[in-house]
């Protein structure tokens, strides 16, 4: 049983060196480093060769989503369902969850390492223009397309009712929490910030970006781990990430363009301090 536990984590984590790969399409700089990223925001949005869409770059993560989904059928359901219940009896249910704290640090890792002098793609303010917009295709994508759709009761709810023959205890109308396993949200959060930060630094510091997948792959195995979700759950998940930040990656030209349309003159965002508390100062000039 711990033999097929170690082979879920090994193939989880090639999952996630293999996802390092960068396509030629996602070359060159497009912006500053350090804490002068949060000052003038206004300049030129012409669309960079990193930011152009590249048909290639959907074979990944369209690769994951449908290998995950795969798990939703036979034969790989009843495959899963076997992987899982060698992982169920290592006991990790009763187990404290960290990756729900844990799924956020490769998001905020690629927006603040720029901040201790790690050079970026893009200067702050573009950074969290980015992750806003490629969490809210991820969670657009997880959530409400997915998550509402399809039913696929988790596995901690599997072993508690459905194995033990009570079956008839629950069901997807009265019990939606139990029943929107597919694919993993942590997962999704975590493989998300991993690309980004890959993206955004990946070129000239490959470990960072094999650092952030390594977390995120660490999400992953704990979602299996705890009884959250199966091993096709997180697969589909990781997918959906890496969609979601190659998607907010794609978009950004073109929200540079609108904010430049609508502010005409400057943007600034800078960090304020009094030497005991620290906020930012955002102004705008029309």
């Amino acid at each position: 049983m711990k033999r097929r536990w170690f082979i879920v984590l090994l193939a989880l984590l090639s999952l996630g060196i293999s996802a390092q790969e960068r396509a030629d399409s996602l070359g060159g700089k497009n912006g500053q480093s350090g804490l002068s990223g949060f000052s003038n925001y206004s300049g030129s949005c012409s669309d960079k060769p990193q930011t152009k869409f590249s048909p290639s770059q959907l074979i990944l993560p369209g690769a994951l989503v449908a290998s995950g989904t795969a798990g939703l059928f036979q034969p790989v359901k009843q495959w899963k369902y076997e992987l899982q219940d060698a992982v169920h009896s290592l006991g990790g249910q009763d187990k404290f969850p960290f990756e729900d704290y844990v799924q956020y640090v490769p998001g905020v890792a690629a927006i603040s390492l720029d901040w201790l002098g790690v050079s970026a793609e893009h200067r702050t303010v573009d950074r969290l223009m980015l992750s806003a917009t490629s969490y809210a295709v991820t969670a657009g994508l997880t959530w409400a397309l997915l998550k509402r759709n399809v039913i696929s009761i988790r596995p901690g709810i599997h072993y508690r009712y459905v194995a033990t023959g009570n079956a008839d205890a629950i069901n997807p109308t009265d019990n939606p929490k139990y029943f929107n396993s597919f694919p993993s949200g942590h997962s999704a959060t975590a493989f998300m910030g991993a690309e980004l930060v890959r993206l955004e630094y990946g070129q000239e510091h490959p470990w960072i970006a094999v650092g952030a997948y390594a977390v995120a792959t660490g999400v992953g195995v704990m979602r299996i781990y705890h009884d959250y979700h199966w091993f096709t759950d997180v697969i589909a998940g990781a997918g959906m990430g890496i969609l979601g930040a190659r998607i907010g990656w794609w978009l950004l030209p073109y929200e540079k363009r609108l904010f430049n349309s609508l502010f005409k003159n400057e943007i600034t965002l800078r960090p304020t301090t009094n030497g005991y508390q620290t906020e930012l100062a955002l102004t705008i000039s029309f």
